[in-house]
């Protein structure tokens, strides 16, 4: 590093004396190395602007940085700007191009914001560093303006996230995806099932899988309690009755989740579930069969080479299917209904959940 900082600052020395001429030809490096240590220079200072909504900019840009400008060498003048991003406590790395005046386009954040996060409307914090571009003649120089704190929230959606349990029905295992929550809408989800052993479970979506910190758990501690809270990095959220079938129900707009003890507490079990359709000729013996996760729930991996419609159904006999007339290419989600319509699923690759108690069923493309 202070051979770098020597290096830069020998570097603005001879550009000053030497200024930008058609004489100067000495110094290529910049022009061949435009990923060069940004250096920098006084007076120019990026500041920060207030946290930004995405749903709520009218136009296709938005100001994402206030820019005071000092003075570059003699010949030398900006010809643009952009944003190098890491998301605080998100995924990956971005670039972001923008205007001198610190203006972004709209698709450019949403995209990136959505790649580090996910789609849910909640505000999301980037670390930003301002990286400015001069030119004279040919040669380029690379200016670090400073960092800067960047707020965005994408625009609310019809997107449905998916969220799965961890707890000791899969093992609390950060990389077993197998209980996932069924949607009722964007935000209600539910889980019903026999919640046995310590009956311990917290909440991970999607985009947070298998970081810890980012786990949903009761906002109180470790509780029995037949509701509560939840927020990010709680403590376990527990069954009020282990050994007993409940619904747990989590609603993401109030953070809110409630317990609700099943009227049947002896549903009906099976050796088997299936899914059978035209992928498998609607053939008798043929079912795919399906992983139990959990106490009437299943899951399996499912891979379509075309568009085909299916069912569910127990132990490989009729007496026991669940259908309903949906297109999972438009609603990833669903219930069934006992003898219902088929279910029409595109051509794809798909993890598959379902509950033979609530009739509910989850395709979550990959």
């Amino acid at each position: 590093m202070k051979k770098t900082s020597i290096f830069a600052g020998a570097m603005l020395l001879a550009l000053t004396l030497a200024s930008c001429s058609d004489d100067y030809n000495d110094w290529a490096a910049p022009q061949t190395n435009p990923q060069e240590e940004a250096i920098t220079i006084s007076g120019f200072s990026a500041a920060a602007v207030p946290a930004i909504d995405l749903g709520t900019v009218s136009g296709d840009k938005v100001a994402v940085f206030s820019l005071n400008a000092g003075t570059l060498p003699e010949g030398y003048t900006l010809s643009k700007a952009q944003l190098e991003l890491v998301p605080v406590d998100g995924k990956g790395q971005y670039t972001i191009a923008t205007t001198l005046e610190g203006e972004a386009a709209v698709a450019d954040l949403t995209e990136m914001v959505e790649a580090a996060f996910g789609k849910r409307p909640e505000m999301r914090v980037f670390d930003a560093k301002v990286v400015l571009n001069a030119d004279c003649n040919g040669q380029s120089l690379r200016v670090n303006a400073g960092e800067v704190k960047l707020q965005l929230m994408p625009a609310a959606s019809n997107y449905t996230v998916k969220y799965y349990i961890v707890g000791k029905m899969q093992g609390w295992d950060a990389t077993n995806m197998s209980c996932a929550l069924y949607p009722h809408d964007q935000f209600v989800y539910s889980y019903t099932t026999r919640y046995d052993d310590d009956a311990n479970l917290k909440i991970w979506s999607e985009d947070t899988f298998g970081n810890w910190n980012l786990a949903y758990g009761c906002a109180a501690g470790a509780d029995h309690f037949t509701e509560g809270d939840f927020v990010q990095n709680g403590g376990a959220i527990v069954c009020p009755e282990p050994g007993s079938y409940y619904t747990f129900t989590a609603d993401f707009s109030t953070m809110h989740y409630t317990w609700t003890k099943c009227d049947d507490q002896n549903p009906a079990t099976f050796t088997q579930m299936g899914l059978v359709g035209g992928m498998t000729g609607w053939a008798d013996g043929a079912d795919i069969v399906m992983t139990q996760t959990s106490p009437c729930n299943w899951y399996a991996d499912l891979t379509l080479a075309e568009e085909t419609e299916l069912k569910f159904r127990a132990d490989g006999a009729w007496d026991n299917n669940w259908g309903t007339e949906i297109n999972v290419g438009e609603t990833f989600y669903g219930t069934g209904t006992l003898g219902g319509k088929n279910i029409k699923v595109p051509a794809g690759n798909y993890a598959v959940y379902f509950n033979n108690i609530t009739g509910q069923f989850v395709f979550v493309a990959k």
